[in-house]
């Protein structure tokens, strides 16, 4: 199944990046210094995402596993995010008798504006795109309780920063 979502609209004013020489702005960001700033109103973004399966669990349609994914793109201003992306496989294990455990590999980025950039590095913040990666298995313990394992490893946005790991296992009871 592909969907689809068309462009979205923001319409109140929000700050325009465009006109922050810096992008520290003070803590107390009261309407006095909100007038020293411009606002933009509006902004355009779009998005596509998609899952098809790939191979079906014999004798279950709704369990397989298959490709996902998501692209979007926006104006940039005054959102920083300029555009996503990601791309994944995942679905039901392939393990017999363990069709309802789930697991899912990804990589992705995201990608900043130029105003956005322009305003960090105005600060002395160098910003660049941000990649990531994650797996992950979830086991179905009972029909009311899963358990998950996760890794996620993160290349950061600001320049010169090192990439980060994370581990992390979570738990599950549906009442």
């Amino acid at each position: 199944e592909n969907l689809l979502r068309g462009p979205n609209h923001l319409t109140t004013d929000s700050l325009d990046f465009n006109d922050i020489p810096q992008i520290g702005i003070p803590e107390e960001f009261d309407s006095e210094i909100e007038d020293d700033f411009a606002t933009v109103r509006g902004y355009w973004y779009t998005s596509y995402s998609f899952y098809q399966y790939i191979d079906e669990i014999e004798g279950a349609p709704d369990k397989g596993w298959g490709v996902f994914g998501e692209a979007a793109i926006s104006d940039g201003n005054p959102n920083p995010v300029r555009g996503h992306w990601y791309l994944g496989l995942g679905g039901n294990s392939f393990v017999p008798g363990r069709s309802d455990d789930l697991w899912g590999i990804a990589i992705g980025q995201y990608i900043f504006s130029n105003p956005f950039k322009r305003s960090a590095a105005a600060a002395g913040l160098f910003v660049e795109t941000e990649s990531l990666f994650e797996i992950y298995y979830n086991v179905a313990v009972a029909p009311w309780a899963r358990l998950s394992a996760n890794l996620q490893v993160v290349n950061p946005a600001l320049a010169g920063t090192e990439p980060a790991v994370f581990l992390g296992l979570r738990g599950q009871l549906k009442f």
